[in-house]
């Protein structure tokens, strides 16, 4: 979602708020926290593995402390690398595409958007929208 201004004159990259608007629009709260824009490391995962899980670490963390329900994203690797690691970094925040949560907010059941086979379990009907 986000490309180099000076490429596209696209937003601020250092901040992006595309996928923020999206989700306010529609009715979402989308809370700033440290971690929001940062990368989950995959593609540090097969040269230093570390690095990767220090990152996904830092946002899940993040994530939970600014009190998120859930994380959204738009990368399948992002997606992957912190659903995978939730279980052994002991949290339970889902992960979840950013378009699965426009899905509901624009009237799709948790089951067409597929909410119902995330590894973390919520109940998105009575929470989210």
């Amino acid at each position: 979602m986000v490309r180099p201004r000076t490429d596209t004159g696209a937003e601020d990259s250092e901040n992006p708020m595309g996928m923020d608007n999206l989700l306010r629009t529609v009715g979402i709260e989308t809370p700033d926290w440290y971690c929001k824009t940062e990368c989950c490391g995959a593609s540090s995962l097969l040269n230093n593995p570390e690095i990767s899980k220090i990152r996904i670490r830092d946002v899940l963390i993040s994530a939970q402390a600014s009190g998120a329900d859930a994380i959204a994203v738009a990368c399948p690797l992002c997606h992957m690398n912190l659903e995978m690691t939730l279980e052994d970094q002991g949290k339970k925040i889902p992960v979840v595409y950013f378009t699965q949560l426009l899905g509901l907010a624009l009237g799709c059941n948790v089951k067409d958007v597929e909410l119902n086979k995330m590894l973390v379990q919520y109940d998105w009907d009575s929470k989210l929208i």
